[in-house]
């Protein structure tokens, strides 16, 4: 099974980690609508990873994020 990508939905904990946030910053966001997010038919949030990290200050957690986000994005493989 490969990885998530940009167009896959991921978890609120994935964009915490991505992002180093503290946990649960982006559903808390997102349930103030400070971010794009999906709601399932369970009620559980999801993100889109191409509609997060543009929104990403410059100058932000991005060297560590696209290291991350590249292992995500190729499962885990160099």
């Amino acid at each position: 099974m490969e990885g998530p990508t940009k167009n896959n939905l991921v978890t609120g904990r994935d964009v915490d980690r991505l992002l180093t946030w503290p946990a649960g910053r982006a559903e808390r966001l997102a349930r103030r609508n400070k971010l794009p997010h999906y709601r399932l038919p369970d009620n559980a949030i999801r993100f889109r990873l191409a509609e997060i990290l543009p929104l990403v200050k410059p100058g932000g957690p991005l060297p560590a994020a696209g290291v991350l986000l590249q292992d995500m994005t190729e499962g885990g493989q160099q």
